[in-house]
């Protein structure tokens, strides 16, 4: 736990970054869904839907950083990332079969992975 704790400022910029970049979906969102739920679609409603998620996702990115920079902070924005993170998750692990082989399911593990470390700190802090 202390391990967590001791590095949450670089855990939080990594993570943020990383989560940040999920953002630049948002510039192309067709390959975007290409390259991460293996979909494709030209419907111009669920292409605005798709650069609207990977932007919202960006954004909780940036505040991961902020998070790290700002300890005052902290709390409530992890908190926000553990809810986002998790929705993700459990959206993309409930439907396994659908994504098994896909990128998705590599970004829900990471997902969880970032909750546990958010919540190790958030109960040891």
């Amino acid at each position: 736990m202390s391990l967590v704790v001791d590095n949450i400022y670089w855990i939080l910029i990594v993570t943020g970054v990383l989560t940040a970049l999920v953002g630049l979906g948002a510039l192309r969102p067709q390959k975007g869904l290409a390259d991460v739920f293996g979909s494709t679609t030209d419907d111009p409603a669920a292409l605005l839907v798709v650069r609207h998620w990977n932007f919202l996702v960006g954004v909780s990115g940036v505040l991961l950083i902020v998070a790290a920079l700002h300890p005052e902070w902290r709390v409530p924005l992890l908190w926000f990332a553990i809810a986002s993170k998790s929705s993700f998750a459990a959206l993309i692990l409930a439907q396994f079969r659908s994504f098994a082989g896909k990128p998705a399911i590599v970004g829900a593990i990471a997902d969880v992975v970032m909750v546990a470390l958010y919540l190790i700190y958030l109960v040891a802090a």
